[in-house]
């Protein structure tokens, strides 16, 4: 017996590497490619694109493994019967149970390892992604390096019609206005030549031969003055007074459950609750695939005939269970027992999965049903 279950357990972790490695590659590169832009417009090293991207694989990875598990337990099981090999594992005595075992065992080493990244690991990655992203957006030399352009960093609007390759900024234009100051004032500043630079304190910007204009909305008066050479601290001319947002996929489980006396919008704390529960209920979407994929093999007696047919509507269910939870735990905007619905239904396809394992309950059924001829 316990021959069997290492055999099996076996293949079914070799499948699982292999479809796991797989999948999360394509996933990872088709998630990748919407990041492409970060290096085309800020300028940003290969290194940094590939720290950034890597932040995402934790919450891929967890996405993925039910899945992958479902395929791999189908597959390996399926695989087992088309070879006799399920034959003679019934004929030397094991029940379904004991051939459920490595599948259920494999299944059970996911839910502790999806829930220890969905406690602790995942809301680290992604508070260190988005830093990432945000430092990279925000840049404050990037916004120069764009040639031919308007962009818009913290309220300052940056144009440059071309760069050398020395560094030089040729035809510059910058526009700021300052909405929080009790002045409310803004400028305009138009150069021919300009260049940033690096010291202890800071980038500066280094503008020759040019003109700005400035304009005080509250006094309705506007002044501009020539310079034939000025220096601009750019981290006091775009100084950043919003802190950034944090989304609820950064949060702790804790801080999902119980957002505090801050969040007062009704949606966002639905979206909070969403996400926490969506975290405790991923973890049983693999013990449940593979129930599922398991009943879909065992269940039955499967000839070659019918077997892509039992495959395809196993796999629909699946699909139906993972669309009708993910879709009450949504809901619990609009439905205040959504969450609720969504564990009962986890409890009973669990139920259902387990004891469609055991053939001594429907022998016993039919035992009970069966009506003694007149």
């Amino acid at each position: 017996m316990y021959l069997i279950t290492k055999t099996i357990l076996r293949r079914l972790v070799i499948s699982t590497v292999f479809i796991t490695s797989t999948l999360l590659a394509g996933v990872w590169l088709t998630q990748s490619l919407r990041f492409i832009q970060i290096i085309v417009n800020h300028n940003v090293s290969i290194a940094d694109y590939f720290t950034l991207v890597g932040f995402l694989l934790p919450d891929l990875l967890t996405q993925i493994l039910p899945i992958c598990i479902f395929i791999s337990v189908l597959f390996t099981y399926n695989r087992i019967d088309h070879d006799h090999e399920l034959l003679a594992f019934r004929a030397s005595g094991r029940s379904n149970w004991q051939l459920a075992k490595p599948g259920i065992i494999l299944a059970s080493s996911t839910m502790i390892i999806i829930t220890l990244m969905n406690l602790y690991v995942i809301p680290a990655s992604y508070r260190l992604f988005r830093d990432h992203e945000h430092a990279i957006r925000n840049e404050l030399t990037s916004i120069f390096l764009q040639e031919g352009a308007f962009n818009t960093l913290r309220g300052v609007t940056a144009y440059i019609k071309s760069r050398n390759v020395d560094g030089t900024l040729n035809n510059i234009f910058i526009y700021y206005t300052d909405k929080n100051s009790s002045k409310h004032h803004s400028y305009a500043i138009m150069a021919q030549k300009g260049k940033i630079s690096q010291n202890h304190e800071g980038p500066r910007l280094l503008l020759q031969d040019g003109i700005r204009q400035e304009v005080e909305v509250a006094k309705q008066q506007s002044s501009f003055f020539r310079f034939e050479e000025v220096s601009y601290d750019l981290n006091t001319m775009m100084s950043d007074t919003q802190p950034r947002a944090v989304k609820p996929y950064e949060k702790s489980l804790w801080e999902l459950l119980f957002p505090g006396e801050e969040t007062k919008d009704p949606f966002v704390i639905s979206k909070m609750r969403a996400e926490a529960h969506q975290r405790l209920l991923l973890p049983l979407f693999s013990l449940l695939f593979t129930l599922i994929a398991i009943n879909t093999v065992l269940r039955r007696k499967m000839n070659r005939q019918r077997s892509f047919l039992r495959l395809t509507g196993g796999t629909f269910v699946a699909i139906i269970v993972y669309v009708t939870i993910h879709g009450l735990v949504n809901m619990n905007k609009h439905v205040s027992l959504a969450i609720p619905l969504a564990y009962l239904s986890v409890f009973i396809a669990l139920c259902f999965g387990f004891v469609g394992l055991d053939i001594s309950l429907k022998q016993r059924w039919r035992l009970f049903t069966h009506k003694e001829p007149a």
